[in-house]
């Protein structure tokens, strides 16, 4: 299965700083961070886009049980600045984690790529407010695998159809299982 994003636009390597930016973003003070990483990003001009003002943003969501133990999602956070600076619009309710999974930073590829195996749904009515735009940006803090970003870009595409699908991630993670440089 493949959801093939037609493009990921990451922002920098995940190493010893961006754990701690995101240690500060998830439980710390994630409103600031959120905002302040945002705009770095955009002076990176990674929404430089031609067709964002037909876009959405949507964030990848948390279950209900690990929203409730942190107050937010993260992913929103970020989500809701790049949409306020690109002036596209942006929606945290049409996609919902129906499945509560493990958290993927200790497990392999495969193991990724079974965890988040049908993860995901639309909520009811979002397959025809997607439909009202040509592109969807998914936003999520770290990209290894892209497992979790496949599984959200296949649904919207078997539900969709021929909706461009992007995703914009604050880092690029190092899978702990691979010898080489992504």
């Amino acid at each position: 299965m493949s959801g093939s994003l037609n493009r990921v636009l990451i922002g920098w390597r995940y190493d010893h700083i961006a754990k701690k930016i995101l240690a500060a973003l998830k439980y710390k003070s994630g409103y600031k961070v959120a905002q302040e990483i945002s705009e770095l990003l955009a002076e990176r001009n990674l929404y430089n886009n031609p067709t964002i003002s037909k876009a959405i943003v949507i964030p990848v969501p948390v279950h209900k049980t690990r929203y409730n133990e942190r107050g937010f999602n993260q992913a929103a956070l970020i989500g809701r600045a790049i949409s306020t600076l690109t002036e596209c619009n942006f929606s945290d309710n049409l996609l919902i984690r129906s499945k509560h999974t493990q958290k993927q930073h200790s497990l392999n590829k495969e193991q990724r790529v079974h965890n988040m195996r049908n993860a995901f749904k639309l909520s009811k009515g979002s397959a025809y407010e997607l439909k009202k735009y040509r592109k969807v940006i998914i936003v999520d803090d770290v990209i290894t695998t892209g497992s979790t970003l496949d599984e959200i870009s296949y649904l919207i595409k078997s539900r969709i159809g021929n909706i461009e699908r992007e995703a914009i991630c604050l880092f690029r993670g190092r899978p702990r299982y691979s010898l080489t440089d992504p």
